[in-house]
Formats: C-alpha cells, sequence, structure tokens
C-alpha cells in the first residue's frame, strides 16, 4: 500500500555535520528531509559552487531495485535539457550512501504557497504553464515523473518555478511496484492505475498534475479522508471533485477541466499536461476578476495556526501579526526578518518558519496583492475585441529597450518627438501614427507605484498587473497628461535592473478606446535591451540579503550589547557603545551595495537612513559616557531605544521585499 511521505516514520541515517567534507562537498547545513533521503546545502569544492546534495535513506539501500532507480536519476534528468527542471551536477555513490548534487533552488515550493494563501487563479497558471511544458518535455523521453506534487514543484526568484525530485522517475516500460509492493508516489495524487497496481504512464502525471491544479485553486487536495485506505478508495472510485463546492466564483466549466485530467480511464485524459494546462487558462482567463481571493489552505483554523509569541535572543517577546500588543517596557529586542531558505519537499522547522514570515508579509503588503489578484492577466487576447489588429511590420530599438509596431506606425525624426511634461524618458523611443503616440524608455521612478511623480499625483490608485512579454508591470490608464488637459496617457510600468521600463500611449480622451487594443499590442512587444525585469511581489533576493545583514547585525549587537552591560567604567561603556555604532553603520553600508527593484529603493533608502541613525544615536551614548554625564546618558539610552525600533521596521519592510 502507498504510505503518505508526510507520515513516514522511517529511521533516518546519521545525519552529516556541517563542515565535514564529503566526496568533494562540504557539508553547510541541513535543509529538509523528504520521502527518499535528506537534502543539505553544501560547496562543491572543486568549484566553489553551492549545490543541495541529496543522500539517500539508508533504510532504502537494502532495495537493490530502490538503490538502481536513484542512481538512474541523474541520467534521466541528464537527459532533460529544460529551464524548468532541477539541474543535477552529479550523482554517486559516497560510505554515507548513493548522493544527487543539484542546482539549488531558493524560494518557496508550491505547497508552502498553498498553506500561505498566496495563489490566485492566475499566478497558478503562471506557474503551473511552464512546469507542464518540462513534464511534456520528460515524457517525449518516455520518462515518467511518478511523484507529481506541489512539494515538487520549486519557487525560485521572479516567480521561476522548477519542477524536482525525478527520484522515483522510471522508464515508461518499468514496472509500477517497489520490491517490497509499495507504490512509488505520494496518495494524494495518485491515479487510478497505480492503486490498481498498473504502470505508471505519462496519462498518470496529467492526473497527478490535474490533482495538484485543483489544490492550488482550492486550498485543499483532492479527496481529504481519515485514512490511507480511504484516500485509495477515492481516487479509484470516488467522482473527481468540483472545484466550484468550495470556490463558487470561479466558472463552473473548470470542473470540466479538473473532470477530464482526473478521468478514471487514462484514455480520456488531456493528451499532454500542456493540452491540460490551456484548457483550464481558455477558462479561467476570461473572467477578469479572477483572483480577487485567496483560497486559504484546508484545516488551517483545525490545526490551531493562529498569531503567537516569539522569542528574540534577548529573550524579549515579539508579537505576530494581529496579537495584542506588548505591555513590557523592556528595551525591545531586534525582531526577527523573514528568511528565504531552500525549499525541499517536505515541511521542516526552517521551511515552516518561512511559511509564517510569508504570511506576516501578506498583511504588510497588502496593497500589491490586491493588485496581482484582481488585475492580473495576460497580454495579447486584445480586450476590444472588435478591433481588427494588424500584423506587427515594424521594430525601433534604442541602448535599454525595443518595440515592435503595425503598419501605420512610423519614428519620427528626433527633433519631431513628442514630449509629456513629467514623463522623463532616458533611451527614448517614439511612434506616432496621425495624433495619437507611443513613447518607451527607462525612467527613474522609484516607489510601489513605479510612476514619476509628476504622473503619479493624478494617476488611478488601482492599476493593474499585467505582463509584457517576458516582464511583469503596472498598467495605468486615463492618466492626465501635466499641462495638456486634452490628451490622457496609458502607462505601462515595469521594474527593471536599469530603471523602470515605461511605455506611454498618449491619445485625446475620445480616442482613447481606438488607441487601447493598439497600444496593448505595442506594449507586449516591449523587451530589455540590457539589463533584466523584477517581479511585482515579492522579490527572494532582497529579502535574503536583508534577512543576512540583520541576522549579522544581530549577532554584533548581542555580543556588544552584552559587553555595554558588562563595563564597569566609563570608557568601557564608552568603547562598547561605539563599536555598537560601527555596527550599525557597517549594516547601512552592506545595504547601500544592494541592487533592488525600483519598486524597493525608497523602502531601502529608508532602511540605511535609520540604521544611520541607531549609529548616530550609539556615538552619543558614547560621547555621554565618556563625559560621564549621567542625565545626557540616560536621554542618549532613549534615542538609542528610538532609533534601533526604527531601524528593526525598515529592516523587516525591506525584508518583506514586497512592491
Amino acid at each position: 500500500m502507498v504510505s503518505r511521505a508526510r507520515r513516514s516514520r522511517l529511521p533516518w541515517h546519521r545525519v552529516l555535520e556541517p563542515g565535514s567534507h564529503i566526496g568533494g562537498y562540504r557539508i553547510e547545513r541541513l535543509v529538509g528531509r523528504g520521502g527518499m533521503g535528506e537534502v543539505y546545502e553544501a560547496t562543491q569544492l572543486a568549484l566553489g559552487r553551492t549545490v543541495a546534495f541529496k543522500v539517500l535513506h539508508t533504510s532504502l539501500l537494502t532495495d537493490d531495485g530502490f538503490r538502481e532507480r536513484f542512481r538512474r536519476e541523474g541520467k534521466l534528468q541528464a537527459q532533460l535539457e529544460h529551464p524548468n527542471v532541477v539541474t543535477v551536477y552529479e550523482a554517486g555513490e559516497i560510505p554515507e550512501g548513493l548522493f544527487l548534487a543539484m542546482r539549488i533552488v531558493r524560494g518557496s515550493n508550491l505547497k508552502q504557497l498553498i498553506v500561505a494563501g498566496e495563489l490566485d487563479a492566475q499566478r497558478t497558471l503562471r506557474l503551473l504553464r511552464p512546469v507542464a511544458d518540462a513534464l511534456d518535455a520528460a515524457h517525449a523521453l518516455s520518462l515518467v515523473h511518478r511523484d507529481i506534487k506541489p512539494q515538487n514543484i520549486l519557487v525560485g526568484a521572479r516567480d521561476h518555478p522548477f519542477l524536482a525530485d525525478f527520484g522515483l522517475t522510471r522508464g515508461s516500460d518499468d514496472s509500477g511496484l517497489t520490491t517490497s509492493g509499495q507504490f512509488l508516489g505520494t496518495i494524494d495524487y495518485v491515479s487510478p492505475e497505480q492503486v490498481h497496481g498498473e504502470p505508471a504512464t505519462a496519462a498518470s502525471d496529467i492526473y497527478a498534475l490535474t490533482a495538484v491544479l485543483y489544490e492550488c485553486l482550492t486550498g485543499k487536495v483532492p479527496y481529504p479522508r481519515p485514512s490511507d485506505a480511504a484516500v485509495l478508495f477515492a481516487h479509484a472510485s470516488v467522482a473527481p471533485p468540483r472545484v466550484g463546492d468550495g470556490r463558487p466564483e470561479l466558472p463552473a466549466a473548470i470542473d470540466e477541466v479538473i473532470s477530464s485530467g482526473m478521468a478514471k480511464e487514462p484514455e480520456e485524459r488531456p493528451v499532454s499536461a500542456s493540452e491540460l494546462i490551456r484548457r483550464a487558462d481558455t477558462i479561467l482567463t476570461s473572467t477578469p476578476s479572477l483572483g480577487a481571493s485567496r483560497p486559504k489552505a484546508a484545516g488551517t483554523l483545525e490545526r490551531g495556526l493562529r498569531p503567537v509569541r516569539g522569542e528574540t535572543e534577548a529573550g524579549d517577546p515579539i508579537e505576530e501579526a494581529g496579537s495584542a500588543p506588548s505591555t513590557r517596557t523592556a528595551e525591545r529586542a531586534w525582531p526577527p526578518l523573514p528568511a528565504t531558505v531552500t525549499a525541499e519537499q517536505d515541511e521542516t522547522p526552517a521551511t515552516r518558519e518561512m511559511g509564517a514570515a510569508r504570511r506576516r508579509g501578506i498583511a504588510a503588503a497588502a496593497t500589491i496583492a490586491s493588485l496581482l489578484a484582481v488585475g492580473a492577466f495576460l497580454l495579447g487576447r486584445s480586450e476590444e475585441g472588435d478591433v481588427d489588429l494588424q500584423p506587427l511590420s515594424s521594430s525601433v530599438s534604442s541602448s535599454a529597450v525595443s518595440l515592435r509596431a503595425p503598419a501605420g506606425w512610423e519614428r519620427p525624426a528626433s527633433g519631431d518627438a513628442p514630449k509629456v511634461e513629467g514623463l522623463e524618458l532616458d533611451d527614448r523611443l517614439a511612434l506616432v501614427r496621425g495624433e495619437d503616440a507611443v513613447l518607451a524608455g527607462i525612467t527613474g521612478a522609484t516607489g510601489p507605484t513605479l510612476l514619476p511623480s509628476r504622473l503619479r499625483r493624478n494617476a488611478p490608485d488601482s492599476p493593474d498587473a499585467v505582463r509584457l512579454g517576458e516582464l511583469d508591470a503596472l498598467r495605468y490608464r486615463g492618466v492626465p497628461v501635466p499641462g495638456s488637459p486634452r490628451r490622457e496617457l496609458t502607462v505601462y510600468a515595469a521594474p527593471a535592473t536599469v530603471g523602470v521600463a515605461t511605455v506611454a500611449c498618449m491619445s485625446r480622451p475620445a480616442r482613447a478606446a481606438v488607441l487601447r487594443a493598439a497600444c496593448e499590442q505595442i506594449a507586449q512587444t516591449l523587451q530589455l535591451e540590457r539589463g533584466r525585469g523584477y517581479g511585482l511581489g515579492a522579490d527572494p533576493a532582497t529579502a535574503r540579503a536583508a534577512a543576512s545583514i540583520a541576522s549579522s547585525l544581530r549577532g554584533r549587537r548581542r555580543a556588544q550589547r552584552e559587553r555595554l552591560a558588562r563595563a564597569r567604567t566609563n570608557e568601557g561603556q564608552r568603547e562598547a557603545a561605539r563599536d555598537l555604532a560601527s555596527a550599525y553603520d557597517s549594516a547601512a553600508t552592506r545595504l547601500s551595495r544592494l541592487d533592488v527593484s525600483p519598486a524597493v529603493v525608497d523602502r531601502l533608502d529608508a532602511a540605511r537612513a535609520a540604521l544611520r541613525s541607531a549609529a548616530a544615536a550609539y556615538r552619543g551614548l558614547g560621547s555621554a559616557a565618556g563625559a560621564e554625564n549621567t542625565r545626557a546618558y540616560r536621554r542618549a539610552l532613549d534615542r538609542v531605544r528610538s532609533a534601533e525600533d526604527g531601524a528593526s521596521k525598515r529592516l523587516s519592510a525591506l525584508g518583506s521585499a514586497q512592491a
């Protein structure tokens, strides 16, 4: 019988100690434990490369068939040259067992996003579409994954998904059982034919992917049952679940997609994983308000997840979001920041903490979350259904951006190009057709709106989140042109490493609807000639950097605060205060070196200023100690507490990395 990975009680082999050298790798830390073994973050010594280092569970080493499947994992994945499949660098055997060295994906996995309530319909499609393509690529090589589940879909920077853990993969002609008679896979997503003991096929993977799609949309597995036997019976005999039972706001037709993908007979399912997602896409993107609410993971209240108190290194209480404020008057300790860790297949203390941190960040980022939830859709399907769009026939480019345009649009001479007051564009492009104009380039805008200040004043409060080719952008309609009341703009703003890539379509208000379809057609072709884009939501790289800076600062602060408390002379107090000031200055300097999205530049500046203020407060404390001025020392302590509190909040806001 199949056993749930999360209920496994198999014994674990000796945990590898951090710092130990194994087969050319230095173990850095334990990341997690999955159904097959343990995963560590490690350094490949020959190349200085950080990898995910998976070691096979020792209890499985007695199963020769399983050992062979594990050895084959590296070879199977090596055949899959796909950007959405986790790369395997090396597979081999060490005294501790079999191992795989793989690309490390920092971020989360799909299961964690489901539990945290961070998926709407559109984000689900964006993540599953490339996963489906990767799965089709595997099936083209006659490879069956056999363990499609949310935990095996890792989500890296800028929402780039990776299909992971081909440890249970095998050629489609292999038998379906282990020597012990157990299925390979996870029963919440196992296909009926596997329940009946038949070999898994590509259709089995499509069944599992459909179950994952259902869970993303509803927040619960297809067949929540009290026992493994009941789950297996449901997969084999119970009709596919209905999305509408839990999400009545979603189109009823999505139930037909789920029923098709989870059909009991393999031949009745879609012919490919991409076809499954295409059908879901056609239905879900036809409803503009999709994503306004996000599914909550089933059982959250029953599991008792609620705001709790945490402890800092100093033992002071930290209030989680939603809990009552602390009434203690003792000095506030430095609060923890959201931490981004390596995603792995099963929940670990580190991933539980990351989930909690993500939930805390949701409230702080309500504005951008609502943008992504309410307005997200893919351009390319013109909203003006009766407009006959012309084929793209010309292209224009600068050193930073490029556009393509249909017939009738021309690039004017540089002196004749229209200008918009308040819209300063570097590497500027212009296209005109009669009295209509499209302008593009890079602005120096910062902040979550991504707009220059002159346009921001009168821009709509609720822009749409859209896609421009490979770039995430905000779209503002009906933006008045400063100084030109008879003109209005539709503005697309995409955060990038070179600034904010911006497309602005200008027309008279009466012609705005006529221009809209052509504007969207042109804007969708926006490409960066240098640099890269940022996402609109969480930026894991910024969150990791902020967490690293905060962690280092916590360590230095704790040591120097203890030294300050133990000081028995004014000179000792002064030196400790100066070292504390140096710690805050160093943290501010590290922040200054970060490359962050324009959307969070203001936050970075605020965090850096707050750290400098804390450093100045400690310098004042040191000066008061050196002058042996008790009254000044007490006032300086008050300033230190206030400045540290401000620095803590600013770094936490930056650590949440929400646009």
